[in-house]
Formats: C-alpha cells, sequence, structure tokens
C-alpha cells in the first residue's frame, strides 16, 4: 500500500499542513499548524512503507529524552496515512546551510554551538542512547546570539548498555554500512562502525571530533591536521578537545564530561594574550 502523499494545505489529523521543509533519503518533513491550538509543529513522514519501522524507531528513541537542546517528540502514528511524528518546530537554520551560507564560525560562536550539542549528547548518553549520526545537518541553529541549538533525528539512534542498564534494542548497521542514504554522512562515522563493531558511546565522540573541525574550519579533517592549522585563532583547548576525540577508539574517553569541562571552561574565559603552545597531537585514526 501507498503512503499518501502531502502538500501545503493538506490535513493530518488536526494538523495543517503549511510548507514543506526538506527530505532526505528516509522521507520528508514540514511545517504544520494544529488547527484548534494554533501550535506551529513539524511533521515528518516516510516516503515508503518500507520506512515505517524506522519512523517508529526513532519516535521512541526521540521521545525518551528530555532535553533542552534534543528537539521533543509530541506525537507518534503509525496506524495513520501517512504514519507520522510530530515534533518541536525549530525556527532556524541547520547547521550544514549556517557554514555553506556563513563559512567557519569564529571560535567563540562555534564553542557555544559545540557546548549545546554535546550536551545534548551527553544527556543521551547518560540514558543508554547513542545518537548514530552526528553532524551539521542535523543540528539546527536559531538565530541571534540566545538562540538555542537543537539536536535531532535520532533514526541512526542506538540503545547500548548504558549507566542505566538499558536493554539493548538497537538496529543493526547495516544502514551506516551499506545504504546509499549515509553516502553523506560517512566521513562522519568512527571507524569502528565501517568495520561493522557494535556502536557505543564513543563513536558519538568520533562524530563530535569531525563536528568542531568543520565547525571551526570549514573542511572535514585529514590525517594529522588539527584546526588550528587552518584557523589559526583557534585556542589550544578546542585542539586538545579535537584530538581527544578524533582518535582511535581505544583512546576516546567513555563521556563526554573532560569536553563538557573545556567548553564551559573556555566560554567563561578571555583567550590568554599570547597563544598556548599547542598539545603534541595523537595519532590519526587508522580506516
Amino acid at each position: 500500500m501507498e503512503i499518501r502523499k502531502l502538500a501545503p494545505g493538506d490535513r493530518v489529523l488536526d494538523y495543517r499542513i503549511l510548507e514543506r521543509l526538506g527530505e532526505g533519503g528516509f522521507g520528508e518533513v514540514f511545517r504544520a499548524e494544529h488547527e484548534v491550538l494554533g501550535t506551529i509543529v513539524a511533521i515528518k513522514v516516510p516516503r515508503e512503507q518500507s520506512g515505517l519501522a524506522a519512523l517508529r524507531h526513532e519516535g521512541v528513541v526521540q521521545a525518551s529524552l528530555k532535553h533542552e537542546n534534543i528537539v521533543a517528540t509530541r506525537e507518534l502514528c503509525i496506524s495513520y496515512d501517512p504514519p507520522f511524528i510530530v515534533m518541536d518546530y525549530v525556527d532556524g537554520d541547520s547547521l550544514a546551510a549556517l557554514l555553506r551560507r556563513e563559512g567557519p564560525l569564529s571560535w567563540r560562536r562555534a564553542t557555544r554551538v559545540l557546548l549545546e550539542v554535546a550536551r545534548a549528547l551527553d544527556h543521551a548518553h547518560q540514558r543508554g542512547v547513542v545518537h548514530g549520526d552526528v553532524k551539521p545537518a542535523n543540528i539546527l541553529v536559531e538565530p541571534g546570539r540566545e538562540g538555542r541549538v537543537m539536536l535531532t533525528d535520532f533514526g541512526l539512534g542506538r540503545i547500548f548498555e548504558g549507566p542505566q542498564g538499558n536493554l539493548q534494542i538497537s538496529r543493526s548497521l547495516e544502514l551506516a554500512t551499506s545504504g546509499a542514504e549515509v553516502q553523506g554522512t560517512i566521513r562522519y562515522l568512527a571507524p569502528e562502525l565501517l568495520r561493522g563493531e557494535t556502536a557505543d558511546e564513543r563513536a558519538d565522540l568520533y562524530s563530535f571530533g569531525v563536528l568542531l573541525f568543520e565547525t571551526l574550519t570549514g573542511g572535514l579533517p585529514e590525517g594529522r591536521e588539527i584546526p588550528s592549522d587552518l584557523s589559526p585563532k583557534v585556542p589550544a583547548e578546542l585542539d586538545e578537545v579535537f584530538m581527544q576525540t578524533f582518535t582511535r577508539r581505544e583512546n576516546r574517553p567513555r563521556s563526554l564530561a573532560s569536553t563538557l569541562e573545556s567548553l564551559e571552561r573556555l566560554l567563561g574565559e578571555q583567550l590568554a594574550p599570547q597563544r598556548a603552545p599547542a598539545p603534541q597531537r595523537a595519532p590519526a585514526p587508522q580506516r
């Protein structure tokens, strides 16, 4: 059975579709309004019936996480045509769009964005959830100095044996190692995932390191480069965070605690007049 296609003006229960926001390999996202409450939301629908399990998985995982930097799931319905997830609408651009439009961010602005992403990931990890697809396209940034930074799209999220003993019900990694939908994501994936090994929180730390590098430099890391090689104003502390995360799994920390401390400390301090010597570089991860 084909899934009903939506267009502006269509209804999904009490929601009226206002505009199509975008699409991906999975399906489409629309901006919609609740016709009674007037609330503006985002509605995500799969393109085909084969995406129904993924929709349910994403809704269940994301609904289990309650954090100011994670897009909230309001409703999940898999029996309606089309099946859908209702999420909070974030009035802003993706970090990917922001980087395309403005280029790399200043280190202070980048640090604030990265700090809020790290807080969201830490919340998920504390509840035994690995995001599995940390990249600029899955980070939404509201405009203005005080605009929120929101992590979304837990469609590849996996539940691992975390601090609270969560049952392992994770999706397998075939999506992240073979499907066409991840061709744009593969540069962010930890090497162990490409080898077909089990994901844990350290996979997100590796992706966070790639994200940090790109946000500060506009490019993706190659070999032994550190962010300050391409952007000399980057403080040594951010180089250090990058090297702690963009490395082999056995060398990565098991949590983002030290990263959070570094980013919070950096935002709370003035940059020293003279740059501290760059820390010794760790070996680049082998793929």
